[in-house]
C-alpha cells in the first residue's frame, strides 16, 4: 500500500502545470467505459459481469505521458479485491509514419485480503505502431519480474492489425501469448468492430483463449464471449476525434 501511494503521489506531480512558464505543463484526456465484461489478456476480472472502468490519459512535453486507469473486479474468493488500479509512465517515439512507446506500469488491488503472494505488480511495456494507408499494424511486448499471485517471471507478447473503412468506422484483430514461469500460461485473440463519434466509441469483439474449464479455475471466465462496450471521451483537455485517430 505504501508503494502504491507514493506511485500516485508521483503521478499527480507529474500531472500539475508549469506555473514559471505560464503555460499547461500537461494536456488531461479523461474517460470513461462501461463494459460488459472486463477481460484481462482473455480472462475475465469481473466475474463475467459488468464493469465501470475511468481513466485519465496526460500528455506532457517531449512526448512524455502518464496516466491512471481503474476497474471494478470479482475473483469470487472471501476477502478478495473489489478494484484495480494502474497507474503508468512511458514516453512515445514517432518515426515518420510509425509510432514507438515505452512505458513503466504499476498494477495494485488496494483492497485485497487473500492470503498468500501479493496480486500487486510491476511491468514493463513496449508498443510498436506502423500506418500503411488505412491500415494501423500493432505489436506490443511487456515482462514483469514477478508477476501477480507469485508467478515469476511473466512476458506477454501479441499483434493485431486495424483497418479503418469509414472515417468512423474501425474493424480489427489479435493474437497474444502470456507465458509465466510458474503458473498458467494462455494463447488469447480477439476480433473487434469499433465505431466513434467525436466524444464516444462504441465498440464489440469477440473474445477467445486457449484454456479449457479445468485450466481457468474451474469457472467460465475463459469461455469464448462477445463483449460490448461504450467509452465517453469526456469533453476537457485535448479529445479531439478524426479520422486519423
Amino acid at each position: 500500500m505504501r508503494t502504491f501511494l507514493g506511485l500516485v503521489i508521483v503521478f499527480l506531480g507529474i500531472g500539475g502545470s508549469n506555473p514559471a512558464a505560464g503555460e499547461p505543463f500537461a494536456v488531461p484526456f479523461p474517460q470513461v467505459t462501461v463494459t460488459s465484461d472486463y477481460r484481462y489478456f482473455g480472462i475475465s476480472s469481473s466475474d463475467r459481469e459488468p464493469a465501470v472502468q475511468p481513466s485519465l490519459y496526460i500528455m506532457h512535453p517531449d512526448n512524455w505521458y502518464s496516466g491512471i486507469w481503474a476497474s471494478n473486479v470479482d475473483f469470487l474468493a472471501p476477502g478478495s479485491p473489489s478494484y484495480e488500479i494502474d497507474v503508468y509512465v512511458g514516453r512515445r517515439f514517432e518515426f515518420a509514419s510509425s509510432k514507438l512507446s515505452v512505458e513503466g506500469m504499476g498494477t495494485f488491488f488496494p483492497d485485497n485480503d487473500l492470503p498468500g503472494p501479493t496480486l500487486n505488480f510491476f511491468q514493463g511495456i513496449a508498443k510498436y505502431e506502423h500506418k500503411v494507408g488505412p491500415a494501423t499494424m500493432r505489436a506490443e511486448t511487456a515482462w514483469s519480474p514477478n508477476g501477480s499471485t507469485g508467478v515469476g517471471d511473466q512476458f506477454r507478447l501479441e499483434g493485431g492489425i486495424d483497418l479503418q473503412t469509414e472515417e468512423w468506422l474501425t474493424v480489427g484483430g489479435m493474437y497474444g501469448t502470456v507465458r509465466s514461469q510458474r503458473g498458467q500460461s494462455r494463447r488469447y485473440w480477439e476480433a473487434a468492430l469499433t465505431a466513434r463519434t467525436q466524444q464516444f466509441a462504441f465498440d464489440i469483439r469477440y473474445v477467445d483463449t486457449n484454456l479449457e474449464r479445468s485450466q481457468c479455475f474451474f469457472t467460465d471466465w475463459c469461455e469464448p464471449t462477445v463483449i460490448g462496450s461504450i467509452t465517453w471521451n469526456v469533453p476537457i483537455g485535448g479529445w479531439r476525434y478524426s479520422g486519423d485517430g
